[in-house]
């Protein structure tokens, strides 16, 4: 994989970091129905607080897209340069007609990919609730290993939801790299 600039393309995918222009389509995104079964609701100052730690080299923000049009955005949180470890923030697919077709299980790739080689991180970890299926399926399916649960961790307005916690390491990632070599897309930062 080789990293040019800031957008990845693939031939079914392109990633590019995010900008404070993106704001208005991020909070649309994060807070349509769907998404709010899953997550909190945003706010404005939310989002704003995301670019200053992005500033600070503290998150890393994508906008995805294909030939057409941008359908979502994902995050890396938690970048600790001292210890060699971050987290996968929010992935959000937006357009309805992208669910189910491979994209969350490509990008998390994609970013672990980025985060291993570009950020020269030791271990990856993401925490997803215990109802968000399809994300629970994107982590399974890109080497994720479960590592426990916390109890109640989300408050849904009318009842608890359970976190559910997942971690892999760099050499666990380049193990289940050999089992991609002809399946992984060739991507590049240009």
């Amino acid at each position: 994989m080789k990293y040019y600039s800031d957008t990845a393309i693939s031939k079914e995918l392109k990633i590019r970091y995010a900008n404070r222009s993106d704001i208005k389509a991020i909070l649309s995104w994060l807070n349509n129905k769907k998404n709010l079964m899953l997550f909190q609701e945003f706010y404005l100052e939310d989002i704003e607080e995301w670019f200053d730690l992005s500033e600070k080299g503290k998150e890393k923000l994508f906008i995805l897209s294909d030939d057409n049009l941008e359908f979502g955005f994902v995050s890396i949180v938690g970048i600790d340069q001292r210890n060699y470890n971050c987290q996968l923030g929010r992935l959000i697919i937006s357009n309805e007609s992208m669910k189910g077709q491979g994209y969350g299980t490509l990008v998390t790739q994609l970013l672990l990919n980025y985060a291993f080689e570009q950020l020269n991180m030791h271990k990856v970890s993401v925490r997803v609730g215990e109802t968000n299926i399809a994300s629970i399926k994107c982590v399974l399916n890109s080497g994720f290993r479960f590592m426990g649960r916390e109890r109640d961790g989300l408050f849904r307005g009318e009842y608890y939801v359970d976190m559910l916690d997942f971690d892999i390491l760099i050499n666990e990632w380049n193990e289940f790299q050999k089992k991609l070599i002809n399946n992984n897309p060739k991507v590049e930062f240009i």
